[in-house]
């Protein structure tokens, strides 16, 4: 081929490449959307918390709602002075036929300033269900054991 004419075809390819480049990968979104999770909780933002959940989100029962996350965050972040999350073994999965939806499972550690936030040492088990709407992903349920 032609240095001139590969020139052109590289000319004409270059915005579909930006295009693609640009393009935000959902499974690092996903990621980034979980540490922006674990850091307004450790913030205590409930606002900050509140905007990363489903307009449906839903806790261990369907009446665990956003009401109930923003009551539970007000007394434990009261009862608290400072909180951390030790998250571990944190598996991110989009699902692959419904690729607006996606779950984290993940093993966590609630502590407090006084010591551990559930009065024991126990680790839980937590699984997250994500939706993603207009590229940012929303926390639709969370469950843990």
């Amino acid at each position: 081929m032609h240095p001139r004419a590969r020139l052109r075809l590289l000319l004409l390819a270059f915005p579909f490449l930006l295009a693609s480049c640009s393009r935000e990968d959902p499974l690092m979104a996903l990621n980034a959307a979980t540490d922006t999770l674990q850091a307004a909780l450790e913030a205590k933002s409930p606002d900050r918390t509140l905007a990363l959940l489903h307009e449906k989100f839903t806790a261990q029962t369907p009446e665990d709602g956003r009401d109930w996350a923003r009551q539970t965050m007000t007394a434990t972040f009261l009862r608290y002075k400072t909180i951390k999350i030790v998250a571990q073994n944190i598996e991110n999965q989009i699902n692959p036929r419904f690729p607006d939806h996606a779950t984290t499972h993940c093993d966590v550690l609630l502590i407090g300033a006084e010591g551990v936030v559930s009065g024991n040492a126990r680790r839980y088990r937590a699984e997250l269900e994500w939706v993603r709407e207009k590229q940012a992903w929303k926390l639709l349920r969370l469950k843990w054991q």
